[in-house]
Formats: structure tokens, sequence, C-alpha cells
């Protein structure tokens, strides 16, 4: 009995045993150790940033697992608490430091995760692929349960949110810097799209934001770019450039423009740009409208952009996306966009000099497209005067009997012949021309007509991708032509027959008679006078 006492006491402390050395078993985990990685989530990016990380705090490690952490190279005085200046010395000079991981955002995406990291904290800088500049910032992966085990708490950043080392606020992670171009004051009431004739001038403004740059750089570079049509000309010394420090207060900036051939250069000082984070710049200037211009839809484009700087550590710069105005001038009788071979491209006829009559359109044989009538007046001149401006032009009929002026703007003209083609009278009525335009919202021209006496009317519209034009149509008068026609008649002088004429030959004989006559009683008086003498 005893002996079975004594097997069950020790079968029982045999379980006991295996029990308690299953849960000690079971219970075991692996301690921390330099294999351990983890990852950095950075958000809220653009596609086409890079993103990159330094690490200066690493985790250190003995036979027991985690012991803590050291800075590496003394980038840092305390591992856990990194101050805000720190930070920025590190930022300054991340050229010297190794990359831990790089990292760039895919298309589509507007984050990364650098993963196979070892514990720590890393110094996050992104280079802009588009128009953000960002500010460095900092993330860890740390141990969730020191020295116990070695479940990780992975780094998670966003690059548009603020973060504080030891509750202070040091920067915002990202800015966008902006730069708009428009027209001031323009006649069409929109800023993006104007018209003007040649000769005149046009005033622009470009308004561009200031980056926040945190303190870690230390120069950064700051231009604007402005790049003018061939038909446009800078005109000297007329740039005004001033920063809005807050509302109805502007400080006066000097600035020296680097003009070469139709861009215009403006760099801003270093030191300026980065007193003055989150401000506007505001640049004026004027151009004039040149002989070059391109005419109806053949628009005279500007266009600026910006670039500065938005690595501290590798001095990259960046650029914003172009931004654009357009400049129209119009013609009469013209081609409606430039030299292009287009089959919409026709040219107008809204003005026709023609002979007294009857009259027929043809097309010309020689050059295809060219309409014109049985009786075209070449020689004709003619003066366009703008009703507001008082600015005249001129223009004399061709073999077409095209009259064709170039050059204007929208408004109200008088049009008056001046001189009449040898033979024919002078037909001065005066004449009412109307230009008027519409424009898109980007500051493409949409359409304009022209209306001659308030009956003549030609329409003409554009379609655009893309702010490129596809197609152009035009109102159509009965015979199918792309412009309603002003036709300006002139009539044959009523005068004496022309040299050659049997009504010249017959004057002359008489007159050949009368100096006959005249001679001949000149002589029988002074004969008579002689013998009254002789006497």
């Amino acid at each position: 009995m005893k002996s079975i006492k004594k097997f069950l006491a020790f079968i029982l402390s045999m379980t006991l045993m295996l029990t308690l050395g299953t849960a000690a078993f079971g219970a075991q985990k692996t301690l921390p150790s330099g294999k351990d990685t983890g990852s950095i989530n950075v958000t809220n990016l653009k596609p086409g940033d890079t993103v990159t990380a330094y690490q200066f705090v690493k985790a250190d490690y003995n036979e027991y697992g985690f012991t803590g952490y050291s800075a590496i190279n003394n980038y840092v005085k305390d591992p856990v608490a990194p101050t805000a200046q720190e930070v920025i010395d590190m930022a300054s000079n991340a050229v010297t430091m190794t990359v831990a991981a790089e990292k760039k955002v895919a298309t589509g995406d507007t984050e990364v995760t650098l993963n196979g990291l070892p514990v720590g904290y890393y110094l996050v800088m992104v280079t802009s692929g588009s128009e953000t500049v960002y500010s460095p910032m900092i993330a860890g992966i740390y141990y969730s349960k020191s020295a116990t085990d070695n479940t990780l708490t992975n780094g998670a950043i966003s690059a548009d949110s603020d973060f504080e080392i030891k509750a202070q606020k040091c920067w915002a992670k990202s800015s966008t810097p902006k730069l708009e171009k428009t027209i001031v004051t323009p006649s069409s009431k929109n800023s993006k799209g104007d018209d003007i004739a040649i000769g005149d001038k046009i005033t622009f403004n470009l308004s561009a934001t200031v980056p926040s740059y945190s303190k870690e750089y230390k120069k950064v570079t700051y231009k604007i770019y402005d790049i003018m049509s061939e038909g446009l000309d800078y005109v000297d010394g007329s740039m005004k450039c001033f920063i809005e420090k807050y509302e109805n207060n502007r400080e006066n900036i000097k600035v020296a423009p680097k003009v070469n051939g139709g861009i215009i250069e403006i760099t801003f000082d270093s030191k300026f740009i980065l007193e003055h984070p989150g401000q506007k710049i505001q640049v004026e200037y004027q151009a004039k409208l040149n002989e070059k211009a391109g005419v109806n839809f053949d628009a005279n484009i500007n266009k600026a952009y910006l670039e500065y700087s938005n690595n501290p550590a590798s001095g990259s710069t960046a650029k914003t996306g172009e931004d654009k105005v357009y400049v129209y001038t119009f013609g009469i009788d013209s081609n409606l966009f430039g030299k292009s071979t287009e089959k919409w491209n026709e040219k107008t006829k809204e003005l026709i000099k023609v002979e007294e009559g009857e009259y027929q359109w043809v097309e010309t044989e020689k050059e295809s497209g060219i309409f014109t009538t049985t009786t075209a007046l070449e020689g004709a001149t003619f003066t366009l005067t703008n009703n507001k401006t008082k600015k005249s032009y001129t223009a004399t009929s061709d073999k077409y009997g095209y009259l064709k002026f170039t050059g204007l703007d929208a408004g109200e003209y008088t049009l008056q012949e001046t001189d009449a083609p040898d033979g024919f009278t002078l037909n001065d009525a005066k004449h009412t021309v109307v230009i008027t335009a519409e424009y898109n919202q980007d500051g493409t021209l949409k359409s304009y007509t022209i209306k001659i006496d308030d009956k003549a009317t030609s329409t003409y519209t554009a379609t655009y991708d893309k702010g490129v034009i596809k197609t152009i149509t035009s109102t159509k008068d009965s015979q199918g032509n792309i412009s309603e026609s002003a036709i300006l008649k002139n009539s044959k002088m009523s005068f004496l027959p022309s040299t050659g004429g049997v009504g010249t030959t017959i004057f002359a004989i008489v007159g050949v008679v009368f100096v006959a006559v005249a001679l001949g009683l000149h002589m029988i008086l002074r004969g008579k006078s002689k013998l009254e003498q002789d006497r």
C-alpha cells in the first residue's frame, strides 16, 4: 500500500513539473537583438517625391537583450529627446550622413514605406518632385516593451502636419509656393486674356508665394522667369516690385531684371526670402505689342514660372508649373490663324472693293482658297479710325479687292476712302466697323465678330483641346463663303475721252486751225503797218 502511495506521489510531482515546465517554455519569447528591423511610413506626399532616411540614434544590446539608445556620431546630446536646433544642424549637413533608406513616390500614390530599418531614430528628408517644399521630419522605430520582448512600434509621420520636440512647435513639414500671371485692368474683363492694338502697351502682374523655409535653409534660390512671345517687347524701366506684408501694407523691393530677348529673369535676395515666409511678392511691368504679333486666333502668349530651393542639404531646386496669359490683336481680310496649314485656316474677306455694277464671286486659279469678284478694284486707299483712341490705320485694296487691316483691338471704327484708283471717282461715304471678342475662362479667344455698317456680320469661333486650337468655324454667306463681305463700290469718272480717241484728234485739229488763223491775221496786220510807214 505504501508503495502505491509513493508511486502516485511521484507521478503527481512529475506531472506538476511537466506542467510548470511547459508553461515556462510557452511563455519564453525572443529577446531584442540587432537583427530586429521595422519600417517608417510617410504620408501626404505627391507622386515623384523622393523620401530619404538618415539614422542618427541606434539601439544597444547585450547578451540579455536591449539595453538602451545611443547617438550616432554625436548628432544629438540626448538620444531620446533631440532638440530642434540639432535636427536643423543634421538637415543642413545631411549630405555627410549615411543614407539608411530611400524611395520614390510612385505615380498615383501619396505615401511611401521604408522597410528593413534597424531600431532607432531617423531624420527623414523629402525632395520634391513637384512644387512642394518639405521641411525635415523625424521618426522612430522603438521597442514597445523595453527589454522584455522584441515587439516594435514602427514610425508613422504625416508630411502635412506639425510635429513637436519637447512640446515645442518646430515647423510645418510642407508648403507649396505658387505663381500666378495676370493682366492688369484688361478691357476684356478677363485677367487671363485681352486684346490690344499693335504699338499699344499692356501691364502684367506676377504674384508669387514665398515658401515657409525652416532654419536649416541657410541660403536659398528664388527666381521668377517670364517668357514672352516674339510679338511682345519688354518696356525698359517699367518694372515695379513689392511684397504684401499684410493687408493694405506694401514694402517695395529693388530688383534688377535681366532681359535676354523675350526672357525676363528676376532674382531675389536669399536673406530677404528667408525673412518673409508665407508672404506674397508682386511684380508688375509693361510690354508693347510689336509688328511681329500674331493676328486673330494666333495668340501672343506670355508665360511665367518660379524656381526655388526645395532641399537644404543638396541645394536642389524645383519649378512651379507655367502660368499663362494670352494677348490678341485682330485683322480684317486676314488669315484666321497665322501660317497654319489646317483647312479651316482660310483668309477672311470682310471688306471687298469693286467697280460699280454687277459682279460674281470666283476662286482664283493661282491662289486656291482666295475668293474675289469679277470686278475687283485695285488701288483704292482707305483709312480706318478707332472712334475711342483716334488711332488710324491705312490700307490699299489689292488685285483681289481686299482691304487688309491688322493690329486692331476690339472696338468701334470709322472706315472712309481717302484716295480712289485712277479713272474712278472718290467714294467718301463713312462706314461703321465694330469688332467684338469673347474669351474662355483660361484667357484663350473663344470667338470674335466683325460687323460692317450693322449689316455684314462675320463671327469666327474656335474649339480647343487643352489650350490648343482644334478647329475654327465661321458664319457663312449665301454663297458659302466664310465671311459676310461688305461690298464697297466706285464709279468711273465722267471726263474727256482718253488719249488716242477720235474726240481728242478733233480738238487737236481745231486748235491747229485757230493757231493758223491767228498767225495769218498777225502777218496781215504787220504788212499793212509797214506800207503805211513807207508812205
